[in-house]
């Protein structure tokens, strides 16, 4: 099902509702898939309400009973109102490797959030609309989506530049350009803007921006953590049905995510889930981009 608005798409033009985030909502790189932007167009793809209207986040629809699971860790949030607010990634278990899939880091500083009654699972949640806008029924938010991209709204309230002007005013790295994503940019925690490559220190959300130049805007972004998720394995890739990417990125294809020969990482997989706000992915190219994934460096 298609619920995004009709918008005309060029090469790398960057496509946006009036003076909100963009026109549609998608996930996934490989299979994009597009999500519904109201509660009325989720329950009809069977998505299912599992909480209440929460302060600074809306309602979370997922898309099992239970609620977010292994199979189906992404969880969609809405507005008493009905539209659509926000996303939420869940990531489950440890390796031996680099431990639990959220780092203590990370998790101290407010990133990834204990899932209550869960053992070894934890949640982030990316808000579109302001706090104020949740659960009203009388929404001031006009946009399609939302007008920002804010990491947990309940607790730490991060921001994510939604410019490149922005993204090096504070001091994220730029990586590499590829098509239908965007160009990437990183923040490291401790070293920014200078990269430590330490999976604990990687913030875990990676904005790409379109066109891939100063006048960029937030295409998309990411959420990572460093090893495979049970949704990220090929059992579950059946029919485009996985919500992270499948399978897993090893190291070398991380990696490629910068444009730095001194990327080296403990771990040996990454799991991403890409979130698109804007149909220009559909056509969105890099200049002298190459390779599967037309790939630039040179921007």
């Amino acid at each position: 099902m298609n619920y995004a608005t009709t918008a005309l798409v060029l090469s790398t033009a960057v496509v946006t509702d009036a003076a909100g985030l963009g026109d549609g909502l998608w996930r996934t790189f490989g299979h994009q898939t597009a999500l519904p932007l109201t509660t009325k167009e989720a329950l009809a793809d069977r998505w299912v309400a599992v909480t209440g209207c929460e302060p600074d986040l809306g309602i979370l629809y997922a898309q099992e009973k239970s609620g977010p699971s292994e199979k189906h860790p992404l969880g969609l949030r809405f507005t008493s109102s009905g539209k659509i607010a926000g996303v939420q990634a869940t990531v489950f278990g440890s390796n031996r490797q680099v431990g639990d899939a959220a780092q203590m880091n990370l998790i101290e500083r407010g990133y990834w959030k204990p899932t209550a009654n869960s053992t070894k699972t934890w949640h982030m949640d990316i808000s579109f609309r302001g706090s104020e806008d949740m659960c009203s029924q009388n929404s001031r938010s006009e946009e399609l989506l939302g007008d920002r991209v804010v990491i947990n709204q309940d607790t730490i309230k991060q921001e994510i530049p939604l410019t490149v002007k922005d993204a090096v005013s504070q001091n994220w790295t730029p990586g590499s350009c590829m098509a239908s994503m965007g160009w990437h940019h990183f923040y490291d925690l401790k070293t920014a803007p200078a990269q430590s490559f330490k999976e604990d220190q990687i913030l875990p959300i990676v904005p790409m921006y379109n066109p891939p130049d100063s006048t960029g805007v937030l295409n998309a972004f990411f959420f990572t953590s460093p090893f495979s998720q049970p949704g990220s394995g090929t059992r579950y890739l059946l029919n485009g049905a996985a919500d992270w990417e499948s399978p897993a990125l090893i190291e070398k294809a991380m990696c490629l995510n910068w444009c730095d020969e001194s990327c080296k990482f403990e771990t040996s997989s990454w799991a991403t889930m890409h979130i698109y706000l804007s149909s220009a992915w559909e056509t969105l190219t890099c200049p002298h981009g190459s390779g599967p994934v037309g790939r630039s460096c040179e921007l």
